[in-house]
């Protein structure tokens, strides 16, 4: 006797149907990923496969796949939550941050409690705060009949200005070069599950990277394109027998940027090198110090030092003589803002532009600067360069004078 077919119920159509649409979900995202690497990128198919695989290659590259998906994660788990009952509030970005900034509100008291209690407290601060964001757009739809979708997308705006409030007024730790909240103290940690190469996964922010072998080259171009962050002097330790087996020394001749010299030789003596996120030294912002204060004759120092680094890096492999130019780009930028746009310079408005057009053609600038490439060189600092190759020296020149000014009012 032939078996009877059997009919497909509602629900298994369901569960089917929502199989189908997590893996197109999934589908669509990626495709979207790569048109933007291909957009972006002057080798995208190596990146795109550096993308998939590289996460795979290494227990530390997985750990901190692991620390950087956590927070997306449950920020779309909330959101999961909310469409599950139905509701379109879309605070969930401003509530990450305002949970965030709660729970470090707590998390940073020392002796406060003991462990595991003030890991408690400080979780349940960062979701009072997420409840709190999330109310706000709710509140507004029930009482006044608001659109909850328009309210909760401004909140997130609203919020995020908040949040810069916060982290560069009165939450930052001012002994940190870095925009940063004090250290959360230790009663506050959570044990770490898996320490893979110094990638530490727990649920609190990892305690630094390590780089060696082949991604050495990968962190000492990051630190050679980001100057203003990386090439300080203070902010490292230095293992002596490094720098006498390179018998290096500061150069007596340079008077601005002579640091960085150092530590670009410097770097390329390194077998290991190891990124903190915790700080070990007190930095005292000085208003009279030679970087800070207007002289009119930063422009000379800032020029023999940057053709100091370039005739360096001569010597270097291709991929960090082309940081190099991230480098001067961002010297420049420092020399516009710390000295021709410094508001204690004398110079009209118009003759801050014409000195700023005339360094910017003039060597070592005029090469770095030549290098700006729209698709490597992304993010706010390399916007005065997109426009000064448009010819907005203008737009450039507010730039400059805008963060002139909150460099005055922050340092004032």
């Amino acid at each position: 006797m032939a078996k009877k077919k059997g009919y497909t119920t509602t629900t298994q159509i369901e569960q089917r149907f929502t199989v189908i649409r997590a893996l197109l979900a999934i589908t669509v995202s990626l495709l979207f990923c790569f048109v933007l690497i291909f957009i972006s990128s002057d080798k995208p198919l190596a990146d795109i496969a550096t993308f998939i695989i590289a996460p795979l290659t290494s227990k530390s590259r997985f750990a901190l796949l692991l620390i950087r998906m956590s927070p997306l994660l449950f920020t779309s788990l909330a959101m999961c939550v909310l469409f599950s009952a139905n509701t379109a509030n879309l605070a969930v970005e401003g509530a990450f941050y305002m949970a965030a900034f709660s729970s470090a509100a707590i998390s940073v008291l020392e002796n406060f409690l003991p462990a595991p209690f003030h890991f408690i407290v400080a979780a349940l601060m960062g979701c009072l705060g997420a409840i709190i964001v999330l109310l706000i757009p709710a509140v507004l739809e029930l009482k006044f009949n608001a659109n909850i979708v328009v309210c909760s997308l401004m909140l997130n705006y609203i919020l995020n200005s908040l949040g810069n409030y916060l982290i560069t007024g009165p939450m930052r730790d001012n002994g940190y070069s870095k925009e940063a909240t004090k250290v959360i103290a230790q009663s506050a940690k959570l044990p770490i599950i898996w320490n893979a190469g110094g990638q530490k996964v727990h649920l609190c922010p990892s305690e630094g990277e390590r780089f060696s072998g082949k991604q050495l080259q990968d962190i000492i171009i990051r630190m050679i394109e980001n100057p203003t962050r990386y090439t300080s002097i203070w902010t490292k330790l230095f293992r002596r027998d490094c720098i006498e087996r390179q018998k290096l020394r500061f150069d007596p001749a340079l008077r601005l940027s002579e640091d960085s010299l150092f530590v670009i030789r410097y770097l390329s003596g390194c077998r290991r090198i190891r990124l903190l996120d915790r700080p070990f030294y007190h930095y005292s912002t000085d208003g009279g110090s030679s970087v800070r204060t207007w002289d009119g004759t930063k422009e000379e120092g800032y020029k023999k030092s940057l053709f100091a680094v370039q005739d360096y890096l001569k010597i270097q492999p291709s991929q960090v003589r082309q940081a190099g130019a991230a480098y001067g780009m961002m010297q420049f930028n420092l020399l516009m803002v710390r000295e021709v746009f410094s508001l204690s310079s004398p110079l009209s408005a118009l003759e801050k532009i014409r000195t700023m057009k005339r360094i910017a053609g003039e060597e070592p600038f005029s090469s770095a600067i030549e290098a700006y490439d729209r698709k490597r060189h992304t993010g706010a600092r390399y916007l005065p360069f997109r426009f000064l190759s448009r010819g907005m020296a203008f737009a450039a020149a507010g730039i400059y004078t805008a963060r002139a000014v909150q460099n005055a009012r922050r340092e004032g």
